[in-house]
């Protein structure tokens, strides 16, 4: 599926509804955030089903080009064949009609002979030229059908990169949503920056580039990517799910998460989905513009 269109200035306005929904108190704050929050995991959700989509179509895409090839191929050598024929044809014409000149009670035995055959070889020349004519009718059709999929597919990957802009915008309004209504100490990633180190330095284990964290990251199938945000990236990517997912939800599913305080966390959640969103954009964006260009240049 391509990337479902959004209006971030939609999303400013579900905000907005969120938050008339609720009392302006320390529960109805964690309430909107954790509101907030699900509307950006469907966020996530659309943006990993693009990623999904463009993983697809590379692998597709790959295929498609490759049998195009094998079908020019194949048009090369019947209009080569067609060619040879009808350059044979024209010779054989010739060498009959010098024959034929001479008027058949005149030719010799061994030129009445050289006659019989030369139009019997003309007969098969003529059926060849045919065929490759009717093999080259037919395989401009499949070629023309093939391009026709690889359209598609670029279609499609505009529409997923057209797409992402509002998906990042979005990502910036559900974070700042987060400074608006949640705890300020934890915008900016600090609380989730400081639970990774904590959680790391109780395992003495460490966080940094090569560090025993980082080779946990790689053995969960994870890598780190996206923007660095006070030296820190908060989004993984799963290259075998070929997901986004956000540094809170890998706290959560590890066990990680010591985040004290309700209204601290669900801020730290809108934060860290917010953050994903835009990283998770600009990916997508990006392997969509990359695999159309180079959809473009084979075709």
């Amino acid at each position: 599926m391509s990337l479902d269109k959004i209006s971030a200035d939609d999303i400013k306005t579900q905000i907005h509804n969120i938050f008339k929904s609720h009392d302006y108190n320390r529960k109805g704050r964690i309430d909107i955030l954790d509101e907030i929050s699900d509307l950006g995991k469907e966020l996530i959700s659309n943006l990993n089903s693009a990623d999904k989509t463009i993983y697809d179509i590379q692998g597709e895409m790959d295929d498609v080009i490759e049998e195009y090839d094998k079908i020019m191929q194949e048009i090369d050598k019947a209009r080569d064949e067609f060619t040879d024929s009808n350059t044979s044809i024209e010779q054989i014409d010739a060498r009959i009609e010098e024959l034929e000149t001479k008027g058949e009670e005149n030719l010799t035995d061994s030129e009445k002979r050289e006659l019989e055959w030369l139009r019997g070889q003309r007969e098969n020349y003529q059926a060849t030229a045919e065929n490759a004519s009717g093999q080259v009718d037919s395989l401009t059709g499949t070629s023309q059908s093939t391009i026709a999929k690889l359209d598609g597919f670029n279609e499609q990957l505009g529409d997923i990169a057209d797409a992402t802009e509002e998906y990042h915008s979005a990502g910036e309004q559900i974070q700042s949503s987060a400074k608006q209504y949640g705890r300020e100490a934890v915008i900016n990633g600090d609380d989730l920056r400081k639970q990774r180190t904590s959680w790391f330095n109780f395992f003495s284990i460490g966080n940094g580039n090569g560090s025993k964290y980082d080779k946990y990251v790689k053995a969960s199938g994870y890598e780190m990517v996206g923007d660095t945000v006070n030296n820190t990236q908060y989004t993984y990517y799963d290259g075998v799910e070929h997901e986004f997912v956000a540094e809170y939800d890998v706290m959560e599913q590890k066990g990680g998460n010591k985040i004290q305080g309700a209204l601290r966390k669900s801020t730290a959640k809108a934060w860290s989905y917010g953050q994903t969103i835009q990283d998770a954009s600009n990916i997508v964006n990006e392997k969509a513009e990359e695999t159309k260009k180079k959809e473009d240049e084979e075709k």
